[in-house]
């Protein structure tokens, strides 16, 4: 009994150690190529994006007559339009970046740099629940109550 929990020891003593070199290793040498790889993925989904408009937009350009001869430029300008307008909000409120503590210190969760920050996210299970005594405090629960009173 006592050389099993000789070896659990060691053996939670070397997980421990390992855990904690590879915390190390991960933020430190890792982050960056993380971050790069995630910018190039970002700039290989615009250009794919760009060079499909690009081509559509020759084609419009080459084949569009008469009354539709603007629609090539139409459809440019609303290409611009979706592809900067999202790049500006996301620049805006930071979503496109990790954030580093600024005292250096790491924390002991990890950091998903591919994930939206907290303050981006937005719930998949719908919209917040309500109880009854809400509903019926706010505007519409007033409305109701005197349409039905």
């Amino acid at each position: 009994l006592v050389g099993v929990e000789g070896a659990v020891v060691r053996l939670s003593g070397f997980v421990t150690e390992h855990q904690e070199s590879f915390k190390k290793v991960w933020s430190k040498e890792c982050r960056v190529m993380i971050q790069a790889s995630t910018v190039f993925l970002w700039v290989s989904c615009v250009l794919a994006i760009g060079i499909t408009a690009g081509m559509f937009w020759l084609y419009l350009r080459n084949h569009m007559e008469g009354a539709h001869r603007s629609s090539a430029n139409h459809f440019a300008a609303c290409m611009g339009v979706g592809l900067l307008v999202p790049a500006a909000i996301g620049i805006s409120q930071g979503a496109l970046c990790c954030t580093v503590p600024a005292d250096g210190s790491q924390s002991d969760e990890f950091e998903d740099c591919i994930e939206a920050p907290p303050h981006l996210a937005v719930s998949l299970s719908g919209p917040p629940q309500t109880t009854a005594e809400e509903r019926e405090s706010g505007v519409l629960g007033r409305m109701v109550a005197a349409a039905v009173g």
